[in-house]
């Protein structure tokens, strides 16, 4: 097997993707108490980097931010590549509007106020999302 580094971009991007979404699940089921803060940084981490190793999959390039809209409204061919995918999936919209209003990327890891039930809303919210651009590999 090829070390991660040998593996094309896009590539290395879904690797450490999938690393991210398992830190935030063990965190999830972390006892006796769930790590809330560890779980939300790596969902937003796991999504990101899924996001650039779809665009890098079809692109030479990727934006270099963390703010999720931006890579979604990253335009390859002057079309907006993940955004059309979101807009066009009307099961996984509803999840995309939840996630993005509940980040302030400059604040991102200020205390997000929430109680346990909204995290665990948040997680599924971000596990379903994930998954659907996971299987566009």
């Amino acid at each position: 097997m090829k070390s991660k580094n040998e593996l094309p971009e896009h590539e290395q991007f879904r690797l450490k993707a999938i690393e991210h979404y398992q830190m935030a699940e063990m965190a999830i089921e972390h006892e006796p108490v769930p790590i809330y803060d560890q779980m939300m940084a790596n969902c937003h981490f796991a999504l990101e980097l899924i996001m650039k190793a779809l665009i890098r999959k079809e692109s030479p390039h990727h934006p270099q931010a963390h703010d999720l809209v931006i890579l979604s409204n990253y335009k390859i061919c002057n079309v907006k590549y993940l955004h059309t995918m979101i807009y066009n999936a009307r099961h996984i919209l509803p999840l995309w509007i939840k996630i993005c209003s509940m980040w302030d990327t400059n604040k991102r890891y200020s205390f997000i106020e929430a109680k346990p039930d909204d995290f665990d809303e948040y997680f599924i919210a971000y596990t379903r999302v994930y998954k659907w651009m996971l299987s566009k590999f």
